[in-house]
């Protein structure tokens, strides 16, 4: 079984609480991983509407004090939420949030993007509806969601995942990724039951065992959830349990994994109270 040891992270913050606790949340699986950290702060820094050349080249001046005040600020949020022992780069984009995340990710060769989620609107908000979800499609990484709902509970630490499954190729690098990043962490598998007769179950938690690699199989605990079972589902689940970790295989099928992915990830991540990792 392949490891997932990330050697780049990529950071999208804004210096909310919750980008905040995003970053902390990076710092320490960089710690972990002897990672490096590529934290960006987006924005367009789009000029007011001027008649003059002279109205024109105030609007410059003003741009590029800006930026440069943006770059202080980002490094003093960085220093503050970064362990010392953690080398990172710092970077402010003149650019739009999603074009800057996705052109980061492959610059930068990141193996994983961290994101904090709110629910503001604007240029500066980051991860929320349609800006979630076309990070998601235009990345080939894996994507760890911080809700605000999170941001509440410090803990850095990963014992308890919960990981939808349908046996894809997608799900299996979810949980390998997963299990990779908190080696000892209990694993909770949700299968949707296709058939809700005795036998039909118990054969169906067989294959998903045999499914299982075999270096997992004393990790992971397995459970029957309905077909119907949605995004809301999920995270009052992982609740309830206490996981620290909620780990989903997108695709484009008309399951689960794809309602997680697609146009529900909104929801998954808003109401989760630990993060989300998409992949």
């Amino acid at each position: 079984m392949n490891t997932f040891q990330p050697k780049v992270i990529l950071v999208a913050t804004d210096f909310s609480k919750t980008a905040a606790h995003a970053l902390r949340y990076a710092s320490s699986l960089a710690e972990r991983t002897s990672a490096r950290l590529v934290v960006i702060y987006a924005d367009e820094f789009i000029p007011p509407l001027g008649e003059t050349a002279v109205e024109a080249s105030m609007a410059t001046r003003m741009i590029g004090e800006l930026i440069a005040e943006a770059q202080e600020k980002l490094i003093a949020h960085v220093e503050a939420n970064v362990s010392p022992y953690v080398p990172f780069d710092a970077r402010v984009i003149v650019d739009s949030t999603v074009s800057s995340i996705v052109h980061e990710a492959k610059e930068s060769d990141a193996d994983l993007v961290v994101m904090g989620t709110h629910g503001r609107t604007g240029v500066r908000r980051l991860l929320i509806g349609s800006v979630c979800e076309s990070v998601m499609r235009a990345v080939s990484i894996p994507v760890m969601a911080v809700s605000a709902a999170a941001a509440d509970h410090e803990s850095l630490e990963i014992n308890k995942v919960v990981c939808i499954v349908d046996q894809s190729p997608q799900c299996a690098d979810a949980l390998r990724i997963a299990a990779a990043m908190a080696p000892d962490a209990r694993l909770i598998l949700l299968k949707p039951r296709d058939d809700d007769r005795p036998q039909q179950a118990a054969e169906s938690l067989m294959r998903l065992r045999r499914w299982l690699p075999a270096e997992l199989v004393d990790r992971c605990e397995l459970r029957l959830v309905d077909a119907d079972w949605s995004a809301e589902h999920l995270a009052n689940f992982a609740a309830s349990v206490g996981a620290d970790l909620i780990a989903a295989g997108g695709h484009r099928g008309h399951g689960v994994s794809d309602r997680i992915r697609g146009t529900t990830t909104d929801r998954i991540v808003q109401r989760s109270e630990c993060p989300v990792l998409v992949v």
